[in-house]
């Protein structure tokens, strides 16, 4: 009963959340992370955005727009960047360290997955948003921040680069590169559609990164710069959404559903995909403890069901 009763709480605040900023509110707000010129003047724009909030009779509790864009606009106006650079278990899929970047203004090689991008669901909850603000502020104005994280981390651990957002430019992908470079004992790993810059670049990416490359990318797999990529040896395979027949439950609870993968290897192989793999839906449930997406010499496809 609490449990039930702690979602349908969640459930209703991100309704609240959705209804005080919009999805359009939102998109302009990171277009303006990734053109503003200083902290200061994002902090300002945090406090615009939150009095706009105010007249329009939206409360400052907890867990509402208001209430963290107030908090974050202090700091920023401070000339500080709030918050962690490296999440770890964030939610129940990813129990690895994540680094996270506004999706879409950060997406140089987004193609049709611009119309059904998951990362934007996340924008329902403003604590989610403002952390992937946070890393865009932080890679163009605290790059020492995010060096200085790294070398933190815990030795031979995994870290999931771009859970949401990519690589911005080479300038971005060959700053990973270097630190990754640092860091020989901790595995790497992601999924990328700026299939341009990795061509350009790549070579320069250590073998402690594994890339999944994902769907929705604006290179057909046809393209120059995808047969580039693909043969690059820290590429593990392709990482697809395909969709599926049938009606399957919904969020985490499809993963526990055997018809739901059954259905997910049968549009696979439907679509000419040898050897998929239905993803279990939890980083680090499969592969015995190595998890399939980080196994470069796993080349097989990796693909998930939509419907």
């Amino acid at each position: 009963m609490k449990t039930k009763n702690k979602k349908a709480k969640a459930s209703k605040q991100a309704a609240q959340n959705e209804a005080a900023v919009s999805r359009a509110q939102a998109m302009a707000l990171a277009r303006f992370a990734v053109e503003c010129e200083s902290l200061e003047a994002f902090g300002h724009r945090l406090l615009a955005e939150s009095a706009r909030l105010k007249a329009a009779g939206f409360p400052a509790k907890r867990g509402s727009w208001r209430y963290y864009l107030e908090r974050q606009a202090a700091v920023y106006l401070s000339g500080q960047i709030p918050g962690e650079v490296f999440k770890r278990g964030g939610n129940r899929k990813l129990p690895f360290f994540a680094w996270s970047t506004l999706p879409i203004v950060t997406c140089p090689g987004a193609g049709d997955c611009v119309d059904w991008c998951y990362s934007l669901k996340a924008w329902r909850y403003p604590a989610a948003f403002l952390r992937q603000a946070a890393n865009t502020l932080r890679l163009r104005f605290a790059k020492r921040s995010i060096i200085e994280a790294a070398k933190n981390l815990p030795e031979s651990t995994t870290v999931r680069l771009y859970v949401d957002g990519d690589f911005d430019s080479e300038g971005t992908a060959l700053f990973w590169a270097n630190i990754m470079g640092q860091r020989p004992d901790i595995a790497f790993y992601g999924y990328s559609k700026s299939l341009h810059i990795l061509a350009a670049v790549g070579h320069r990416f250590p073998a402690n990164y594994a890339l999944n490359l994902s769907s929705g990318s604006m290179f057909a797999r046809e393209s120059a710069e995808y047969r580039a990529v693909s043969a690059m040896p820290f590429t593990r395979g392709e990482f697809l959404a395909i969709p599926i027949a049938g009606k399957h439950p919904r969020g985490f609870a499809r993963y526990q559903s055997p018809e739901y993968h059954r259905a997910v290897r049968e549009a696979a192989k439907a679509a000419g995909l040898v050897g998929a793999f239905s993803c279990p839906g939890e980083c680090g449930a499969c592969g015995h403890g190595r998890h399939m997406c980080g196994r470069v010499e796993f080349h097989n496809p990796i693909v998930i069901g939509i419907h």
